[in-house]
């Protein structure tokens, strides 16, 4: 059974310490009672405790940084491909994370769980997570907008990663940096106005 909001608002006035110790004091089976809860079963208890250590683990500032690693190790891979049968996929499977990173990042920053952005809603689709940003109010230039629905209708980021024949369109490496960097700049300014640590925003470093 999902906890109700009531049910989220009491656990969270209790805090994850009290609420551990009185599940601690609980049996073992997973319907068992947890008392000073509202009567919820240890199952659900649970449940809420491990939502509540993924969002203090996963943070807005964590998956920038994560969208910043792939998007520079993007660049590096173009500028220097190997001699290899297919040098471009990686490069923008490396792209397109990136993007799907950042647009995560801004999600996470204006409230929405690590939970809802892993799950069916969102999940990997961008089409899902760059509507709900547009609808939160993140500007999206008319390339960005190219670029993501190529991503999600084109099939681009499932032909970055398996072998398939037959011809296709394909954001180039250009429109893909270029999105990464609008999606850099506009998203790290309000990472800033929140007073996250954001380097090299300002000083527009890429």
């Amino acid at each position: 059974m999902a906890v109700t909001d009531q049910q989220r608002t009491e656990l969270a006035r209790l805090g994850t310490r009290i609420v551990q110790m009185r599940l601690d004091a609980t049996g073992n089976d997973p319907g068992a009672l947890v008392e000073g809860t509202k009567d919820m079963p240890r199952r659900d208890v649970e449940d809420w405790l491990r939502a509540e250590d993924e969002a203090k683990r996963t943070t807005c500032m964590g998956l920038f940084n994560y969208a910043e690693t792939y998007f520079r190790s993007a660049r590096a891979l173009n500028a220097n491909k190997p001699k290899v049968t297919h040098p471009d996929d990686p490069v923008n499977f490396l792209f397109y994370h990136a993007i799907e990173l950042y647009l995560k990042a801004y999600l996470r920053l204006k409230g929405h769980t690590p939970r809802e952005l892993a799950g069916r809603k969102f999940g990997h689709s961008v089409g899902a997570l760059s509507k709900r940003a547009s609808e939160l109010g993140q500007f999206l230039m008319d390339e960005d907008k190219e670029v993501l629905q190529s991503m999600e209708h084109d099939d681009a980021v499932i032909r970055s990663r398996y072998i398939k024949v037959g011809a296709f369109r394909r954001p180039t490496h250009g429109a893909l940096d270029r999105t990464c960097k609008s999606f850099r700049q506009t998203i790290g300014e309000e990472l800033l106005a929140d007073g996250q640590p954001v380097r090299g925003i300002r000083r527009g470093d890429l």
